[in-house]
């Protein structure tokens, strides 16, 4: 029995350490992904890069992924040197804190990286490995501890919204959905905003970003918009509503973000447009002078003059492009 018993603890240190091994290497293969400007990635689904570059992605400017990666050499250090209780404990936290930036994933962003549930069976695994019944309840606190930190870390109930976001939900409304660097964008912006001045109409802005630098920006400029205060938590919520603009921005162009997209909307329908030319701007103006006309009704009653514009509305800024704006 004795021996059967070492053989199973020898058994256990070896898969142990197979894991603890294994997370440094997927850990520091995240880490090395972001900082060589998420080539890897861009590559990847969706879901991988939207979890990673999203503000979750780092700590203190650091990329999670070497974060994680040097808390586990730390726990390969004190597993080699035989102290489990100690590995227990940072395995509990960690465990913690990974499960909340999973459910983070699904319900903040409703993106799902396989790398970081992989990594997050990786602890599982490895805190039941270390688990013993003496220390059981103890383990099981601190993981809830570091879950519930985790939570008030990211989203201090410090937030103010700005009242005067109320509006007249009967209103006429113009959406934009544009991106900071995207030219076409600023100038459909620019002409809308003097169509929107003299028609008593709406302009929505609904920011996007071709790329992580534009995404910041227009966090920033949500978060400007929407609340009274600049911290972690209004800035996760901005972060929240850019990524919603830019998965409605590819559920109208069949997948790819590509920008500027302008919607025309009323209470009794919409009407879409892609790109920026000088056709588009005219249809949309006679547009709006049909609704000054007619007294609001039906946009489906102007449809007529939009059908051919949207066969050459061809101008406007793709993710991933070469240069950050093109004209196809």
């Amino acid at each position: 029995m004795q021996s059967l018993y070492v053989a199973y603890m020898m058994s256990k240190r070896k898969i142990s350490t197979i894991l603890i091994l294994s997370g440094i290497g997927l850990a520091l293969f995240l880490g090395i992904s972001d900082v060589t400007d998420n080539s890897f990635f861009n590559s990847c689904s969706d879901s991988c890069k939207a979890v990673h570059q999203s503000s979750f992605g780092t700590l203190f400017g650091i990329p999670i992924g070497f974060v994680a990666a040097g808390i586990f050499f730390f726990v390969l250090y004190l597993h080699l040197y035989g102290k489990p209780i100690p590995v227990l404990y940072i395995l509990a936290a960690m465990t913690g804190a990974e499960a909340y930036l999973t459910i983070l994933q699904v319900l903040h962003l409703e993106a799902i990286c396989t790398f970081c549930i992989g990594f997050f069976i990786i602890l599982s695994i490895l805190f039941l490995l270390f688990l013993v019944k003496k220390h059981a309840q103890s383990s099981a606190v601190a993981v809830l501890f570091v879950f519930f930190v985790a939570h008030f870390i990211t989203f201090p109930p410090v937030i103010s919204i700005k009242p005067s976001l109320v509006r007249k939900i009967d209103r006429p409304q113009i959406q934009v959905f544009a991106s900071p660097s995207c030219e076409h964008c600023e100038d459909a912006i620019t002409n809308l905003e003097k169509i929107c001045t003299t028609s008593n109409i709406d302009l929505v802005l609904r920011p996007v970003g071709l790329s992580a630098y534009d995404r910041q920006e227009s966090i920033g400029w949500v978060c400007n918009a929407l609340f009274d205060n600049d911290n972690a938590a209004s800035r996760c919520l901005a972060e929240k509503v850019v990524y919603q603009n830019e998965r409605k921005a590819k559920a109208i162009n069949e997948g790819q973000l590509s920008v500027p997209i302008i919607i025309l909307k009323n209470k009794s329908g919409e009407q879409t447009y892609k790109g920026w030319t000088p056709s588009v701007k005219k249809a949309i103006e006679n547009q709006l002078l049909a609704y000054q006309s007619m007294n609001w009704r039906s946009l489906e009653d102007f449809s007529g003059s939009f059908q051919n514009t949207r066969e050459t509305d061809d101008t406007f800024c793709s993710e991933n492009s070469d240069s950050s704006c093109s004209s196809q």
